[in-house]
């Protein structure tokens, strides 16, 4: 009887390598993406602080979601090659760090008693919705993509599609939306990602191949 070990390097064996898992997730992702965007541009409002180009604060706030789904991205084509392990999380330190810059720069620049009005969000239902919807056909794509792919971890997996698609969505959901407070965008719009994260993570679960059992 082959041990785990073993297991996992034959199933790892037959996954593509990362150059070609990269290629293939990419071109999964955009599959959905674009067309999102393409919906969200025809249909929703343009964001009035977009008629005279992007300001500081909004390049800042895209440069951040961006950041964060290239991470998503090779963390999860890391996870599709043999001997995966948490080191694979290190790709998405940069977005954190980026977005804590950017607050303690926003803050520092605002009077400590206007503060609380960075906390709050002009309609907050409204974001968490609109982005959480625009993740599932991007998340489907992503799945579409995984689902003849051996995985040591599925639940893990499926948790960073999540985080890809979510930040992908919430990078989109950038042109409707009239918020430029990268603390009401941490706080409400990271409410969003954080579920479709959860949510992910069962799916990739229950639905994602293990090379192991």
């Amino acid at each position: 009887m082959k041990n785990g070990k073993n297991t996992l390097d034959e199933a790892g064996d037959t996954n593509p390598s990362r150059g070609i898992m990269m290629l293939t997730l990419i071109a999964g992702t955009l599959a959905a993406a674009l067309p999102v965007l393409a919906v969200v541009i025809l249909v929703l409002v343009r964001n009035p602080g977009l008629d005279d180009g992007i300001d500081t604060a909004q390049a800042f706030n895209l440069s951040i979601w961006l950041t964060l789904a290239a991470g998503a991205l090779w963390s999860l084509v890391e996870f599709t090659q043999p001997g995966a392990s948490n080191g694979v999380w290190k790709y998405l330190l940069p977005a954190p760090l980026l977005l804590g810059v950017g607050i303690a720069l926003e803050l520092a620049r605002t009077p400590s008693q206007t503060w609380s009005n960075r906390f709050t969000s002009t309609a907050p239902g409204v974001c968490f919705t609109m982005i959480f919807l625009f993740s599932m056909p991007i998340l489907s794509s992503i799945f579409y993509v995984l689902r003849s792919t051996s995985l040591a971890a599925p639940r893990t997996a499926g948790a960073i599609s999540g985080l890809l698609a979510s930040s992908l969505a919430a990078a989109i959901y950038l042109w409707h939306c009239p918020e430029n407070s990268l603390v009401s965008v941490a706080i409400w719009h990271g409410l969003a990602v954080i579920a479709v994260v959860a949510i992910s993570a069962y799916l990739g679960h229950r639905y994602l191949r293990c090379t192991i059992g």
